[in-house]
């Protein structure tokens, strides 16, 4: 039982930490609403479009992430995936069309304060708090133009400050 505990752990632990569950500030729910996406898709969702090796790797995710449904721009499927400790690796899925575009970089964290990716269904606004292939730790928002992820700002993330005895 114990073993089924820990294999659960693991496979939840990056879900957890990418930041969706946690509340959204004030000037996150702004910026989310600046770029806000009024055409929501009610289909049935197109499956992924797995002929590119990179897409093929990922197949069971993206196919996944489709069958659940939109929730990222109004007609996208956000796949994520761990790639490591505190690492995420994601992409997003025309639900229309199959077509998947990855974000061009794990996201990893170590002490950033909200660490992750956050998104909304009805927005297309991405914010991005974390190392990107494990440099340059920064708090990002990137607007989703339907073919790329277009950095919009940069700033540097806000670290936790831990104590010498590990208490935050």
């Amino acid at each position: 039982m114990p073993r089924l505990g820990l294999a659960l752990l693991l496979i939840l632990l990056p879900l957890t930490l990418s930041g969706q569950a946690q509340p959204l500030s004030p000037d996150e729910l702004a910026t989310f609403a600046k770029y806000h996406v009024a055409d929501i898709f009610h289909g049935k969702p197109a499956m992924p479009d797995v002929d590119d090796p990179h897409a093929r790797m990922y197949r069971t995710r993206l196919r996944d992430a489709a069958k659940h449904g939109m929730n990222f721009a109004g007609h996208y499927a956000m796949a994520e995936w761990g790639c490591g400790t505190s690492c995420v690796e994601f992409a997003a899925i025309n639900l229309k069309d199959g077509r998947v575009t990855f974000f061009p970089s794990a996201v990893s964290w170590t002490s950033e304060k909200n660490c992750g990716i956050r998104f909304r269904r009805d927005s297309r606004a991405l914010h991005v708090i974390g190392d990107l292939n494990e440099e340059d730790s920064a708090d990002r928002w990137y607007e989703w133009t339907g073919r790329s992820f277009r950095l919009l700002s940069r700033k540097p993330a806000e670290m936790e400050t831990i104590s010498p005895s590990g208490d935050q």
